[in-house]
């Protein structure tokens, strides 16, 4: 393994990351206030002081097509990043309420009016796309995927690198895997991604808390919820009752052979469970199964 892919340790015998990804999810940003982009805004200093290489929404960005929102998040990327050379590379999925109200956006099944939301957005990406970065392979999805376009990716991203993770930014989880995804999770991607132990599957839709202890789950492979950032709630009796405000987001950092994903605080900018043992806090060790968050549904 080459030295520019391998994890070093600080002179106090810490190890530095790799890499760092800020995520968060379900911004819903639109409504008739500004308090979406007013998150969006304290996740992205939060993300900029951590040094998150690589920041991502995973889906439902906006709660319908609301040109003045878009507009405003643009200004607040230019106060927030200042430095276009130390900017980090955006991640954007297109999730269905993304397309909603959009003009002429008739395609349902498809990435529809990705091309308009790009464009509002100033999104560098395409709808379908992957990125290389620290020795690590990325891969971006809409939620209304192509599934065979979908597994080409995969098979293709985990034959470049087959001894490291393959990371999907994707909107919608794959069925029984992280919270609430037994109602809002997808059939179809647990079947197609637990043919590859390599993926972490980063994803959103459920409205989930970062509270909960379930937001990690490691079976045929690796998903990751990253829950919202608006409202959220729970459905374990089989109905959605928002029950609560999630203001919180994730910071996942990437050594060469296992990942740390932290839970943060938007308004204090603390770590939730900063006091627990990192493998209880959300460690995955690539290419074998160990304790996560996972294990505290037993007790």
């Amino acid at each position: 393994m080459g030295a520019a892919t391998v994890a070093y340790r600080l002179p106090g015998g810490e190890v530095k990351p790799l890499l760092k990804v800020g995520i968060t999810t379900d911004t819903h940003f639109g409504r008739p206030d500004v308090k979406g982009v007013e998150r969006v805004e304290k996740a992205w200093r939060l993300w900029k002081k951590l040094g998150c290489g690589v920041i991502a929404n995973c889906g439902d960005i906006a709660d319908r097509f609301y040109p003045q929102w878009y507009d405003e998040v643009c200004k607040l990327r230019t106060r927030v990043f200042d430095d276009p050379k130390t900017a980090p590379r955006e991640v954007w999925v297109y999730a269905g309420h993304d397309r909603i109200d959009m003009p002429g956006d008739s395609d349902k099944r498809g990435v529809g009016n990705y091309a308009l939301l790009k464009e509002k957005l100033k999104i560098t990406h395409e709808a379908y796309d992957s990125f290389s970065m620290a020795g690590f392979e990325f891969l971006i999805v809409p939620q209304s995927v192509d599934l065979k376009r979908y597994e080409s990716m995969v098979a293709k991203a985990c034959a470049k690198t087959p001894k490291r993770p393959v990371f999907i930014f994707d909107h919608e989880p794959a069925a029984r895997t992280t919270e609430n995804s037994a109602i809002w999770g997808s059939e179809s991607r647990l079947k197609m991604l637990s043919k590859y132990p390599q993926v972490v599957h980063v994803t959103g839709h459920a409205h989930g808390s970062l509270y909960n202890e379930q937001n990690i789950h490691q079976g045929a492979f690796t998903s990751v919820s990253a829950a919202c950032l608006t409202y959220f709630g729970e459905n374990y009796t089989g109905t959605f009752n928002a029950s609560g405000q999630n203001r919180s987001v994730l910071v996942m950092e990437l050594f060469a052979d296992y990942a740390v994903i932290r839970r943060f605080s938007i308004d204090s900018g603390d770590e939730i469970g900063a006091d627990e043992p990192r493998e209880n806090r959300g460690q995955v060790t690539f290419g074998k199964i160990v304790g996560t968050y996972k294990d505290r549904r037993k007790t």
